[in-house]
């Protein structure tokens, strides 16, 4: 899942025609809501660590913000992300 899965709905709502502006947030929810997913159960199977995570954790908040603020026109984004 995670980065993989998130290729596909991307694809999926470019294809339904749904504008990047709300496939954005959307994609986001998503996001958050399988990382947190995988997050919960690898920190159940026990190999989890907090001093590998927080580092890695802390410095993938402002790199998706910047991601989150690049803006294609729709001809050029649509290909890419179908």
């Amino acid at each position: 899942m995670g980065h993989a899965s998130a290729s596909g709905y991307l694809a999926a709502m470019a294809l339904a025609d749904i504008a990047p502006a709300e496939m954005r947030p959307a994609a986001l929810v998503l996001n958050v809501f399988v990382a947190s997913i995988a997050l919960f159960k690898f920190y159940r199977a026990g190999p989890f660590s907090w001093q590998l995570f927080l580092p890695l954790g802390l410095a993938a908040i402002p790199a998706a913000l910047i991601g989150g603020t690049l803006s294609l026109p729709n001809h050029i984004y649509k290909p890419v992300i179908g």
